[in-house]
């Protein structure tokens, strides 16, 4: 006994402390940032965020620290869309960066290996949160949860549990004989509650599938056939839009134009007509041009995140003309999405 009275006298001695930090509860706030709905879909996104526990010292550096933490409510937990509750992403938060510790309602306890680097300028005691994929609309999606605390940690001086100064939360005792021991579950106290705020931003996108027009091989104008297609798009789940096509790269005379690879001053006209071409209607990238979505041949109205709707069109080589040189004539047509 003689001899641990005398390390701690030394320990003090060597190393005094005249002004002790606390920890504290704070609101935090963490988010996943921005992110595709196509991305939420499909993966299970990852980020790091104070849990609410700050100390305004390092942890973990040679002392013990005895810090546990539990959620005060029931999972499963979700991020909303603050506009539409219905539309949910589900979330899980854990302890350690491996995400192997989930965050329960039961008391669990933060090794000092986890603890490592934390504390120091406000710095709070990290969780990591994950989603589950799913199939939501775009918006702003926000999780609230509260989170109960229990520590004592080493605010002054120590090696291992000797320390000269413990900062406790409310009601935690510990038994200390020169050094203070691991607070059993009934000297644990009532510990001290805050919530963390999870924010996810999820964006509208599209992926769009626009085969090639390969009018093939023919020896005049009016022997090509005429090439009927579909383009596909999906897009994010409620999305309404409107499909576009460009004029492409050479238009001449309100048609689009086909050039020579090899003769370049030379061009076979061409266009490009909603559904079967019957009606002549055609589609262009502006106005009634432009086709909806609720007029998709296949799905059509709003997306729905998963299955792509399609819209046919024809393309036909403009008989009107002259028969150019024999060539490959080429040109690029850009499918646009607005919304």
């Amino acid at each position: 006994m003689y001899r641990m009275i005398l390390i701690l006298m030394a320990l003090v001695g060597v190393f005094p402390v005249t002004a002790w930090a606390d920890c504290n509860l704070q609101q935090t706030n963490s988010s996943f940032g921005v992110n595709g709905s196509f991305d939420v879909a499909t993966d299970s996104l990852r980020s790091t965020g104070s849990g609410g526990l700050v100390c305004d010292f390092n942890l973990a550096l040679l002392s013990s620290n005895f810090i546990y933490a539990r959620a005060e409510s029931a999972g499963p937990y979700y991020l909303e869309n603050v506009e539409d509750p219905s539309q949910k992403v589900p979330l899980e938060i854990f302890m350690d960066s491996a995400y192997s510790q989930i965050l329960t309602t039961e008391m669990q306890y933060f090794s000092n290996f986890q603890l490592i680097g934390t504390g120091g300028q406000n710095s709070g005691v990290s969780l990591f949160m994950r989603t589950n994929p799913a199939n939501v609309s775009a918006g702003q999606y926000v999780a609230t949860v509260p989170i109960r605390w229990w520590w004592a940690v080493c605010r002054g001086i120590g090696i291992g549990n000797a320390c000269s100064g413990w900062d406790r939360s409310e009601g935690l005792t510990q038994t200390c004989i020169i050094i203070c021991f691991e607070p059993g579950e009934d000297q644990r106290g009532p510990g001290e509650a805050t919530t963390i705020i999870v924010a996810l931003k999820v964006e509208n996108d599209c992926v769009i599938n626009a085969p090639d027009v390969e009018f093939g091989a023919a020896p005049l104008v009016s022997s090509f056939d005429s090439i009927q297609q579909r383009i596909e798009i999906t897009c994010t789940k409620n999305l309404v839009y409107s499909v576009g096509l460009s004029d492409g790269l050479y238009p001449a005379d309100g048609v689009r134009r086909m050039q020579g690879t090899a003769n370049t001053d030379e061009y076979i006209k061409y266009d490009i007509y909603k559904g079967n071409g019957v009606s002549g209607e055609r589609w262009g990238n502006s106005g009634n041009e432009r086709v909806e979505s609720a007029e998709a041949d296949l799905n059509p109205g709003p997306a729905d995140g998963t299955n792509a709707q399609q819209y046919a069109y024809t393309a036909k080589v403009i008989e009107s003309q002259d028969t150019p040189s024999t060539g490959i004539y080429q040109d690029s047509v850009i499918v646009d999405v607005t919304f």
